[in-house]
């Protein structure tokens, strides 16, 4: 018999499941509150930064969603939304006790890094310049930290800055460095225990499939079209990278993992866990993955980035622990200062929140697996 790994038929089971759960709701539709839940109109867009709430009024009740709030609450207002940032990426940095918020615009207005402190306020916002000396207006990801160094995934490439440059400046700060990245789109950055990860995000759909290649192919002859690249950090090399892992531009990982597809963020837990936060489309829910660390397995084979031979390891099936359906447009998660991840979501952006998305929030997510 052939091995089963249905862990890879995520947009199988994920769909199949939705499917059975919406029809058993509907039934009882009528017995559950529908909340009140109000959202603000569109404003004009602004790098000038408020911590506005953009939804009032309750949630309404979604029993799908009932595991993951057993273990969640909502925390702070994401920063920006009332002026039109989407926001992508999140870390916390316990040297200085602040949160870092990334986020785009929908036009031309310069890209933001968000300083949150600990207590949840906003102290300031700051826009990025590109080495080149040019304002950032690309897609913001995943924003994370070590030492004194930021890391910002920016689609097919990477900045690297400066986070006391950062917490000093006044309204801008410049990049050190771009460096590319070995991942077709990157979406999230996280550092956990001196790696640096960086996690690359594959729609599920059959034609987005069929154009990507595959990263690895299980036994049974399942595929993982999506990995995440690990990066061991120095802090005596120049910008964290040392010299064998960067060579003309180009970032070449230490290690890597195939990973589920539609991943906005991924991070370690502080008991050993891998969880992801997996997203996409403004009308669908989240589904957030608890694994066991499949880092500490022997890898399954190695692959060729550049001239080294990276070792590689998938997430099985077996090392899944939980799944949890999650509110919409999950995007970064980051281990808060208490131990609790915090995620972030998208769906109170402007574009989302007035353009049909499903149940939006303005508010960080604060969760303990």
């Amino acid at each position: 018999m052939k091995d089963f790994d249905p862990v890879w038929d995520y947009d199988y089971f994920k769909k199949a499941l939705t499917v059975v759960l919406a029809t058993l709701l509907s039934v009882f539709a009528f017995a559950l509150p529908k909340g009140d839940a109000v959202v603000a109109p569109a404003g004009e867009t602004s790098s000038v930064l408020t911590q506005t709430a953009v939804v009032t009024g309750s949630h309404a009740r979604d029993l799908q969603m009932t595991a993951f709030w057993q273990h969640a609450e909502t925390g702070f207002v994401i920063p920006g939304l009332a002026e039109g940032l989407i926001p992508q990426g999140i870390c916390y940095d316990e040297a200085n006790e602040v949160y870092l918020i990334s986020g785009y615009y929908e036009d031309d207005t310069p890209s933001r890094i968000c300083v949150v402190g600990r207590d949840g306020a906003l102290q300031k916002s700051v826009g990025l310049i590109t080495p080149g000396g040019k304002a950032s207006t690309g897609h913001f990801g995943g924003i994370a930290v070590w030492k004194d160094w930021i890391y910002i995934s920016n689609t097919d490439n990477f900045y690297v800055l400066k986070l006391s440059e950062l917490l000093a400046a006044d309204d801008s700060v410049q990049a050190a460095v771009s460096l590319k990245s070995c991942l077709d789109a990157t979406s999230g950055a996280e550092v956990v225990n001196g790696v640096l990860w960086l996690t690359q995000f594959q729609e599920n759909g059959g034609k987005a499939i069929k154009a990507c290649e595959t990263v690895y192919t299980t036994k049974g002859g399942h595929k993982l079209y999506a990995r995440a690249d690990g990066y061991v950090l120095d802090e005596t090399a120049p910008y964290g990278f040392r010299e064998e892992n960067v060579v003309d531009g180009v970032a070449y990982p230490d290690k890597a993992i195939a990973i589920p597809p539609e991943v906005q963020g991924m991070t370690f837990t502080p008991d050993g866990k891998l969880v992801f936060s997996c997203s996409y489309g403004r009308t669908v829910r989240s589904l957030v993955s608890v694994y066991a660390d499949v880092t500490q397995r022997k890898a399954d084979e190695t692959q060729t980035f550049g001239d080294a031979l990276v070792p590689l390891v998938h997430c099985r099936l077996i090392d899944r622990k939980a799944t949890y359906t999650a509110p919409p447009m999950l995007q970064e998660c980051c281990v808060g200062p208490d131990g609790r991840l915090c995620f972030l979501s998208e769906a109170g952006a402007t574009k989302y929140r007035c353009g049909g998305g499903l149940d939006p929030y303005d508010e960080v997510i604060f969760w303990q697996p």
